[in-house]
């Protein structure tokens, strides 16, 4: 191995720029199955196409790339369809035959990181990390069945088309699990990443609070974590994703989202988040401006989850939106606190529009915008970069 091989992100100079540093590009994998939104397949595509088109309409000046993984290269041809009845600027978006189990990329996709000098030792100045990724806990395998695995390879296909270096992480984690502000602090929750059960004995030793610190700081070039004990959202299977409850906004702001009455059944537990927030300290041990965001009423359908039909409870949250270089994408589920939350994330964000996205169907998924977007930061060029763009 030499020793360029040998580096963490951390010993070459690697880091995580915030959500809102200018993008490059932002990936997508395309909804393709239809047991993730039953009956609603259509409606979902259209989720992720107005939110293409949105991101694709940036001024020329702060313009980013959007990626897009499909199953298959026909299908672009139709996808390219869809997105032209949106008024997509189709000469921003590629796709990637790569196949998927679903869209979740958020969580199975690569890690972005940059460095700012492009040092002698081959590795330029954009690379990104390949976690493990297990399918939530082990889930995956109930839900693909024999195609369990399929996603855990994409960062590795990522990584040689966009021809950047590859650190290959060997710890369990999803890029929905933490939340970062750019400037060495994390957030992250207990629930997810602690009490989960290890998937296999040879990851057992890995997932300790002290082993995850120990990977944000080489893996992410980061000196703090905040942890939080965690919400359980009814029908979210991933233990609570930080990505759907509390978001840096700024590198000394976060949103945390919060019951509206004592009668919500998740009143207490996000009560206790918003006070672990306000104790909290970053990583130069300053106190964190914390806004209070709604949560929607609950959104119940009659449907079938996971092969069962019943009445189920999905996992809608406002804290579930992307910060692309023009604009914030925000679900919105047709509640009265939709008009609320929009009014919080404009004063947070002043100088990006802030762009409704209608999840009502989208969430039978049990994910929303965040859950279906990985940002690629932008950096300083050294070598060509997109050999196997279609």
């Amino acid at each position: 191995m030499s020793d360029a091989q040998s580096l963490t992100p951390q010993d070459a100079g690697f880091y995580l720029p915030a959500e809102w540093a200018p993008h490059a590009a932002t990936w997508f994998a395309w909804p393709h199955c239809s047991e993730t939104w039953p009956g609603h397949l259509r409606e979902a595509e259209n989720t992720i196409a107005r939110c293409v088109s949105h991101l694709a309409r940036a001024p020329e000046s702060i313009s980013e790339r959007i990626e897009i993984l499909v199953q298959k290269p026909s299908d672009a041809d139709r996808i390219k369809r869809i997105l032209a009845f949106w008024d997509t600027n189709l000469t921003r978006v590629h796709f990637h035959p790569f196949p998927t189990n679903d869209v979740w990329i958020r969580d199975y996709g690569p890690t972005f990181l940059v460095r700012d000098d492009n040092a002698d030792d081959g590795l330029g100045t954009l690379a990104l990390v390949d976690w493990r990724f297990d399918g939530w806990g082990g889930k995956g395998a109930t839900y693909y069945g024999s195609h369990d695995g399929l996603d855990n390879q994409i960062p590795k296909r990522i990584a040689q088309t966009l021809d950047i270096h590859s650190f290959e992480a060997q710890l369990v984690l999803e890029g929905g699990a933490f939340d970062h502000n750019g400037a060495g602090t994390v957030l992250t929750t207990r629930n997810c990443l602690l009490h989960r059960q290890p998937s296999s004995p040879e990851t057992a030793q890995l997932q300790s609070l002290e082993s995850f610190e120990e990977a944000f700081a080489r893996y992410l070039g980061t000196k703090h974590v905040i942890w939080l004990d965690g919400v359980d959202f009814s029908g979210d299977d991933t233990e609570g994703h930080i990505d759907n409850l509390s978001r840096f906004v700024a590198e000394d702001t976060i949103v945390t989202v919060v019951g509206n009455s004592k009668d919500d059944p998740l009143y207490e537990q996000l009560e206790l988040n918003y006070q672990q927030l306000k104790h909290a300290r970053d990583a130069k041990g300053q106190p964190l401006n914390i806004i209070r965001l709604p949560l929607p009423k609950p959104v119940w359908y009659n449907t079938t989850l996971e092969g069962k039909f019943g009445r189920w409870n999905y996992p809608a949250s406002y804290g579930n939106f992307y910060i692309g270089n023009s604009c914030v994408l925000v679900p919105t589920f047709s509640d009265h606190n939709d008009a609320q939350a929009l009014e919080i994330l404009t004063d947070c964000f002043p100088k990006r529009e802030i762009i409704p996205i209608d999840c009502s169907h989208y969430i039978l998924g049990q994910g929303a915008i965040h859950c279906s977007t990985q940002q690629q930061p932008a950096h300083i060029a050294s070598k060509p970069a997109f050999i196997n763009a279609a």
